[in-house]
Parts: C-alpha cells; sequence; structure tokens
C-alpha cells in the first residue's frame, strides 16, 4: 500500500480547527463610525448596542459549534471510506496472487519444483502480512494523534471565543455604568477592539500550531509507510530469486 498525502484532506482536517474566524467580524462596527454621541441618549445608544452585539456574538458561537461536529462527521466518512478501499485493495491483491500460484502449479512441475513454489507462497503471504500490519500500525498511530490534536485544539478554540466574548461584555457592562461620561463611545471603541485583536492573534497561533502538528503526523505516517513499502519490495524480490533459481536448478537435473 502506498503512503498518500492528499493536499485537500489536510485542508478539511485544518478547517475543522479555524470554524471561529468568522467570530473577528462582531458587528459593533456602529461603536466605531466616529459619531459623537450626546450625553442624553449615549446610554440608550450603548445598549441597543449592546443587544446587537450580544445577539450576533451568540448566533456565531452557536454556528461554530455546528461547524465542528458537520466537520467531524465528514472526516469520520472519510476514514471510513478509506478503511473500504484499502480492504477491497487488499483482498484483490491476495486473490490475484493465489491465482498465479495455482497457474504455476498446474504446469508440469517436479515434487521439488512444486516444493519451492509452494515456499514462496508461505514466505510472500508472511511478508505482505508483515506489512499490512505495520502500515496499519502507521495508519491507526496517525488517527490517534489527530483525533487528540483535533479535541485540543477544539477545546483552546472554545476558551478563546469565550474569552472573547466575556471581554466583550466586560467592555459594555462598564460603558453602561459610565455612560454619562463623554469618552464612554470612545472607551467602548477600544476596548472592543482589543478584545478583537487579542481573539484574532490567539486564534492564528492556534491555526499555526494546529498545521504543524497535523503535517508531522502525517510525515510519520507516510516515513512508517514507505518504510513498511520498501521492506516488502526488497523480501520480495529475495523471494522470487531464490524460487527463479531453485526451478533453473531443478530444471537442470
Amino acid at each position: 500500500m502506498k503512503a498518500h498525502s492528499n493536499p485537500s484532506r489536510l485542508t478539511a482536517i485544518v478547517a475543522i480547527m479555524a470554524t471561529v474566524f468568522t467570530l473577528g467580524t462582531l458587528p459593533v462596527s456602529a461603536v466605531s463610525d466616529g459619531n459623537t454621541l450626546k450625553s442624553s441618549n449615549t446610554c440608550t445608544r450603548i445598549t441597543t448596542l449592546e443587544s446587537t452585539a450580544t445577539a450576533a456574538l451568540s448566533s456565531k458561537l452557536a454556528a461554530m459549534n455546528n461547524n465542528f461536529s458537520a466537520r467531524t462527521t465528514k472526516l469520520d466518512e472519510r476514514k471510513a471510506t478509506i478503511d473500504q478501499k484499502v480492504s477491497a485493495a487488499r483482498e484483490k491483491a491476495s486473490s490475484n496472487f493465489d491465482k498465479a500460484i495455482a497457474r504455476i502449479l498446474e504446469r508440469n512441475l517436479t515434487d521439488t519444483q512444486k516444493e519451492a513454489v509452494t515456499t514462496f507462497q508461505v514466505a510472500m503471504k508472511t511478508a505482505v502480512k508483515t506489512r499490512q500490519e505495520a502500515v496499519d500500525t502507521a495508519r491507526a498511530t496517525y488517527r490517534t494523534n489527530l483525533a487528540e490534536a483535533i479535541k485540543t485544539h477544539q477545546v483552546s478554540l472554545e476558551a478563546t471565543a469565550t474569552a472573547y466574548q466575556s471581554a466583550v461584555e466586560t467592555a459594555f457592562t462598564t460603558a453602561k455604568a459610565n455612560c454619562s461620561d463623554s469618552t464612554a463611545t470612545a472607551t467602548l471603541r477600544t476596548a472592543v477592539k482589543a478584545a478583537r485583536d487579542t481573539f484574532k492573534t490567539a486564534r492564528q497561533e492556534l491555526r499555526t500550531t494546529n498545521v504543524t502538528d497535523v503535517k508531522s503526523f502525517m510525515t510519520a505516517r507516510n516515513d512508517a509507510i514507505k518504510a513498511a513499502n520498501e521492506a516488502f519490495a526488497m523480501a520480495a524480490q529475495e523471494y522470487s530469486q531464490t524460487l527463479e533459481d531453485s526451478l533453473s536448478l531443478s530444471s537442470a537435473q
């Protein structure tokens, strides 16, 4: 089985950890429109802005959780599809090998030659099993590491988003308490921007870390599969040469 490194799969895997990117677009632009609110309506305006911003942010957090669930389901479906293809390919290869051996044994062979063919068949099946076990271990390790990374990253993203939401709520609470102050709107604008910038920086750092981790998992898996394939190829070449020599010697006798 050859190692597969599909960029689209990496993109899909990374996407599951980046679904909160849209949270950075909290609709509080009205706070930063530069308008100077009069003291008489500042409190009312801030309360209205808070309701709009809170509803929008809550909606985006809910969408984030839904995206996590949907993308996890897609990954599970892809794993099932890959497993089915691998299983089918192995069964086909095994069947073709057995048929090839049967055709050889149908020839007019001596007992010594038949014994050599049987020995070759057993040796090759053992080599195939060894390779399959190595490949399965590599794939299982990759999936375990990936699942743990997804879970850890999701928790981190949720914590970051919650901190962002809390910071925005605190900014509005402070603004409402000081709404009679002429600087209330400017202070609110600054606080919300700081919360948003902190969130954007944190999510980008998490995404960068996740991309690095996923790539390292893929590299480790692919290297292990490559090593298993190379070991199998060497063994197959050795067994084939031994069989060829045995058949040639038997024919010459």
